[in-house]
């Protein structure tokens, strides 16, 4: 499975300084939130993800995941893994679960307001990339939701990439220049495509869609 996700704004670097700490739990809450519209939308436009946990008709050949092939048929569906990953006032739906046996690889082009090669130079690349990654993944606390304490309306349940970033495998960034700046942001203003490639580790009935 290939697709893109896209985000612009801001993309500040980790932080694990006190009050800093905690504004930029509300900065990865806030690019969760864009990735999330987007996820919401694949699951329903994908044949195969949005067949997960409907009632099987006869006639149909069944779906993997189904109880045909031995696996409950809810195993995979939104209202299962939104139960499953309930968080103070959420319930997050990750797409990449550890239990699917699915590892991820992200090709990340990342263009910012400055001359090539001067992320790489200021050496804060990675801790740019870590708010990325955390923006992908499921916060694993009510901390990590900042001040976003409460789901919007659109956001119940709230998709998300990864039950957690141990799930990436494979990392690759493209810096380069960013030829139209975004307005009100300033030099930490940046537009990111991420192209997500899904390989599993072992091949099963669950995870066929992700091969």
């Amino acid at each position: 499975m290939q697709f893109r996700l896209t985000y612009q704004g801001l993309v500040l670097a980790e932080s694990n300084k006190g009050g800093v700490q905690s504004a930029r739990a509300t900065h990865k809450q806030d690019i969760r939130r864009v990735f999330h519209q987007q996820l919401r939308r694949f699951w329903e436009i994908s044949p195969y993800l949005s067949s997960w946990g409907k009632p099987l008709t006869t006639g149909v050949m069944p779906r993997p995941g189904s109880k045909i092939f031995g696996r409950p048929d809810d195993i995979n569906s939104i209202p299962f893994l939104a139960n499953k990953h309930a968080l103070g006032a959420y319930n997050f739906v990750p797409l990449i679960t550890r239990n699917l046996e699915v590892g991820v690889h992200l090709d990340v082009l990342f263009l910012r307001d400055d001359r090539v090669g001067s992320v790489l130079r200021a050496g804060d690349i990675d801790n740019r990339l870590k708010t990325l990654l955390d923006g992908l993944s499921m916060p694993q606390s009510e901390a990590q939701l900042g001040s976003k304490i409460s789901p919007g309306p659109d956001e119940k349940p709230f998709f998300c990439l990864l039950e957690d970033d141990s799930l990436v495998v494979k990392v690759s960034v493209e810096t380069d220049t960013l030829l139209q700046p975004i307005p009100d942001i300033g030099t930490n203003a940046a537009r990111v495509i991420v192209t997500v490639r899904t390989s599993p580790f072992r091949v099963t009935d669950a995870n066929l869609g992700f091969a």
